[in-house]
């Protein structure tokens, strides 16, 4: 059975809505000056941790370090958004569908570049992730799957990934229609998938 690698930021989380959370903070600590703002500020955080290597473009964001400058506890502020906002608002429309699919047919794990704790805490937004392996790095994902996934597995990413090994499938995903993509939802991500699987399974 093939394992399905899932990316989370802009594949099945609402990167664009994280403002929300923000603002959220902003709402839960009204006394604390520091977090006003922290939304348009984010920048300050952004880690590009590979700029030695020639790469300028790729970064995280590091929500804990931002928390802990503004003398909050990153335990207590996510424990009291998740209590908010794990309702599914965060996830794209088709997200539950779209994981049952996958996981009638193989494995579904989550493959997602970032900080470990944020990125656990956005997938725990996700309702349709729940019980899903979420698997973080701050590393390349061709290097990752060409070392762990197998033939015939799959990766599904908002970012084009050059350089897999031979027998390793990816889809390309854009919920925005006027970027190029293979698809530009996740139910026709689950229809490409099946349509694939099934003639794979006919051969």
């Amino acid at each position: 059975m093939p394992v399905f690698y899932v990316d989370l930021d802009r594949t099945v989380f609402r990167t664009e809505q994280v403002k929300e959370l923000f603002a959220a903070i902003e709402g839960l600590y009204p006394d604390n000056r520091a977090v006003k703002d922290g939304y348009k500020k984010r920048a300050a955080y952004y880690v590009f941790a590979h700029k030695e290597e020639g790469d300028s473009t790729t970064y995280y964001h590091d929500i804990v370090v931002w928390l802990r400058d503004v003398g909050l506890d990153y335990r207590e502020v996510f424990a009291r958004l998740h209590n908010s906002f794990n309702d599914g608002r965060f996830e794209y429309p088709g997200a539950a569908r779209f994981i049952h699919q996958l996981r009638s047919i193989g494995t579904v794990k989550v493959l997602t570049y970032g900080e470990d704790v944020y990125q656990r805490f956005k997938a725990s937004l996700c309702p349709s992730l729940q019980g899903v392996e979420i698997i973080t790095l701050i590393a390349s994902k061709v290097e990752y799957l060409n070392s762990h996934a197998g033939h015939g597995d799959w990766i599904i990413d908002d970012k084009r990934l050059d350089g897999l090994s031979k027998g390793i499938r990816a889809l390309h995903i854009q919920h925005d229609v006027r970027l190029p993509a293979d698809v530009h939802s996740l139910e026709k991500a689950g229809e490409y998938i099946r349509e694939r699987n099934r003639k794979a399974i006919d051969i």
